[in-house]
């Protein structure tokens, strides 16, 4: 009985001293994550006019790699001609085509804002575009870029 118990007690002390290695680890981990900044692995980028016509145009797109997501906003522009639409694309080299990230309904105020995600995983956003294309949107860009940058 001695020794079942001496068995059983060093079988216990062992476990416990995995737990409390796992519990350091986990404490680690945790505290890693909370003084982690979301903000330092999104990317900003400003676009800046390709035609005169699009001058006044400011335009900030907000990318998140890791949740594959972004968000876009223009002021001063224009509403598209009848019949187009104002396009965002993210411009991956792991890709022949820009990746489509949607239609930007802009208003009549100059004003539009689209929260996207692209078609297609992105490995690298190294550039962004805006172009005109027929309303509805296209799969790869046809229209003019209008607004670029990284």
């Amino acid at each position: 009985m001695a020794a079942g118990f001496a068995i059983t007690s060093f079988a216990f002390w062992s476990e416990r001293g995995e737990l409390v290695k796992e519990l350091a680890s986990l404490r680690d981990e945790a505290l890693a994550l909370r003084t982690r900044d979301p903000f330092s692995k999104m990317k900003i980028a400003t676009l800046t006019a390709q035609d005169d016509a699009y001058a006044k145009a400011a335009v900030i797109v907000v990318w998140d790699a890791e949740k594959q997501r972004g968000v876009v906003k223009l002021t001063n522009v224009p509403r598209a001609a009848a019949g187009k639409d104002y396009q965002l694309w993210v411009i991956d080299p792991k890709y022949p085509q820009p990746v489509s990230a949607g239609v930007l309904p802009a208003s009549d105020d100059g004003l539009a804002r689209l929260a996207f995600a692209p078609e297609h995983s992105i490995r690298s956003a190294d550039k962004f575009a805006i172009s005109i294309e027929r309303a509805g949107g296209v799969s790869a860009p046809g229209g003019p870029i209008i607004l670029l940058g990284n």
